[in-house]
């Protein structure tokens, strides 16, 4: 199944790297201190141009939907342009 963003969304893939803390602990991604951090996969049509597929992107916590097909078990989640605080451009 193939997802399009609309309007001012993009589709990430959510970075679920683990960290550990000063004290050796590992932290998984969704108990860290946010912000977070994801690549975008596709953007829609009403996204600036300083956004491009395969940007790294900096954003808080709560600002994503996740939809996953009940047929397919596909899933994605997409956000919108203004809850993006970051870009990390690719060299």
């Amino acid at each position: 199944m193939k997802f399009t963003p609309l309007a001012d969304r993009l589709i990430i893939e959510v970075d679920e790297t683990v960290t550990e803390n000063s004290f050796g602990m590992k932290i998984p991604h969704s108990a860290q201190e946010k912000p977070l951090r994801a690549i975008v996969l596709a953007k829609g049509p009403a996204v600036s141009d300083n956004i491009q597929v395969g940007d790294a992107v900096i954003y808080s916590q709560g600002t994503t939907t996740t939809f996953t097909d009940q047929k397919t078990e596909e899933s994605v989640t997409y956000i919108r342009e203004a809850n993006i605080h970051l870009i990390i451009k690719q060299q």
